[in-house]
């Protein structure tokens, strides 16, 4: 009795080590997949003017990304909602862009659900200071902060797609996400600050007083492109001739 009882015992043992080396052994080996391969990122011919020893300009053509293309045309892209990283990348390439050529307009094109409302009114406000004309274009949906961007490019130039969506509310700001600690009483006057910000630029904007306006977007407030067109939101709703325009408005119409 004593022997069995310590060879079941070894028997459990030796199976919970074959269990824990080798949960199923009659499974196959399991491989790594492969990466799934990447494809190419497609080449556009770029026109540059060279001048010579004789002081002749001669065009030279040379083929670039297409992003890089984009980029040197002055095309700004936001598929997500905004961030921090988003947020660096757009200030520090409009910056470089209008410290390289003033005159020449900016083409924004977003896609953007929300996200950081800070990042939304950095964006903002460069948008504000670059010397060139800045053109939204809404496709998809923009909401919170993505709306706000959008409202905030040249009057006159702010586009929603036909099928386009738009959602304003009132400003809410979480600064510290991650932070698990309480707001200090500056925090608090920060937040309040931000909030009455974007009020006030809506109401401005939208040619609403800010008592009315934060009384307007108390809940979520849902647009169409009609209805962003008519809150004034947006100034026109897109379609294959303006987009033609907007491509090819590339320099700054002198005032």
């Amino acid at each position: 009795m004593y022997t069995n009882h310590i060879d079941s015992r070894f028997f459990r043992i030796i199976s919970l080590k074959m269990c824990f080396f080798n949960p199923n052994p009659n499974k196959e080996k399991e491989t790594t997949p492969s990466p799934t391969p990447t494809l190419p990122i497609p080449k556009v011919p770029f026109w540059e003017i060279e001048v010579n020893e004789e002081n002749e300009e001669k065009e030279k053509i040379t083929w670039i990304e297409l992003y890089q293309h984009l980029f040197l045309g002055r095309f700004i892209f936001l598929g997500k909602p905004i961030d921090a990283q988003s947020t660096t990348h757009i200030v520090k390439s409009m910056i470089h862009l209008d410290q390289q050529d003033a005159e020449m307009n900016f083409k924004f094109f977003m896609h953007c659900r929300g996200g950081s409302l800070i990042g939304g009114i950095s964006v903002y406000d460069v948008m504000q200071y670059v010397t060139g004309d800045v053109t939204t274009v809404g496709v998809g949906l923009n909401a919170s902060a993505g709306a706000f961007m959008l409202h905030g490019g040249t009057v006159g130039k702010r586009f929603i797609g036909k099928h386009g969506r738009a959602m304003i509310h009132q400003p809410f700001v979480a600064i510290f996400e991650k932070r698990r600690v309480r707001l200090t009483v500056e925090d608090a006057q920060y937040m309040n600050h931000l909030r009455n910000y974007v009020a006030e630029i809506y109401a401005r904007n939208l040619r609403l007083s800010p008592d009315r306006m934060y009384g307007k977007i108390e809940r979520d407030v849902h647009l169409t492109s009609k209805q962003a067109l008519h809150v004034g939101l947006v100034d026109k709703v897109l379609d294959k001739d303006k987009l033609k325009d907007i491509i090819a408005d590339t320099r700054k119409n002198p005032s």
